[in-house]
């Protein structure tokens, strides 16, 4: 399971599905119980 957070222009509506790629170079990955950056 993933959790994507986008652009607020990216037009996908909550619980809506869509394709999507990833370039993981620009990845940032978070804690998901504390919300918290993973450096």
């Amino acid at each position: 399971e993933v959790v994507a957070r986008l652009r607020a222009d990216a037009g996908i509506a909550p619980g809506q599905h869509t394709r999507l790629a990833f370039n993981l170079d620009k990845a940032v990955f978070f804690d998901p119980e504390t919300q918290a950056r993973i450096a």
